[in-house]
């Protein structure tokens, strides 16, 4: 599916663990070891249906407010967001994993954010958890505000790198289910949270 660049799919895991990452493959061989020994808070969520596995949604790309040829997205991707939170309540999923390119300037329209806030309100008031992280197209920072007041309301949000993953734990009828959640990252963000290793690329 693609407007504005949206991409999702749906399906059931049993994994140990499980990558929320925005560019699969940057820096992971470095920063999976180092910082997973170092991981930030655990969260545990009990999901609904415990008699299966755990369900998530998973969308990336959404570019929220983006333009084509001066063409305003807007409402086509308000419908497109709109099909999401059907098919989350038709399928019964225990979490939505947002991987990044959530906005498609760093410095969105008002427009965008009423459109995200409308998203996640939505899931939240369906007592649906979401796991979000910022790509490259997003202001790690600016989509950071608000995070925690967003996470007693069940968005969990992974925006800037700083040296330590965040670790989620869902539960279900065959146990433990982790999700590690790492943001687009820059060399330089690595280099500041890592000092004491040689950065040059992302490779």
């Amino acid at each position: 599916l693609g407007v504005g660049g949206m991409t999702f799919n749906i399906g059931s895991f049993r994994l140990g663990g499980i990558g929320l990452a925005a560019v699969t493959g940057v820096l992971l061989n470095l920063v999976l070891p180092r910082a997973r020994a170092a991981c930030g808070k655990i969260v545990t969520v009990n999901t609904r249906r415990r008699e299966r596995a755990v369900r998530f949604l998973h969308c990336s790309d959404l570019h929220l407010g983006r333009r084509l040829c001066e063409l305003d997205l807007l409402e086509d991707q308000k419908y497109i967001l709109d099909q999401l939170l059907d098919i989350a309540a038709s399928e019964g999923v225990d979490a939505v994993l947002v991987a990044g390119d959530v906005y498609d300037k760093g410095v969105p329209s008002l427009g965008a954010v009423a459109l995200l806030d409308r998203f996640l309100t939505a899931l939240c008031e369906r007592h649906t958890p979401v796991y979000l992280i910022s790509g490259n197209h997003d202001s790690a920072e600016r989509l950071a505000f608000g995070g925690r007041l967003l996470e007693s309301s069940g968005v969990h949000l992974a925006s800037a790198f700083g040296g330590r993953l965040e670790r989620f734990v869902l539960e279900d009828g065959h146990g433990p289910v982790c999700l590690w959640a790492l943001p687009f990252v820059r060399p330089s963000a690595v280099r500041a949270a890592l000092p004491e290793e040689q950065i040059g690329d992302y490779t």
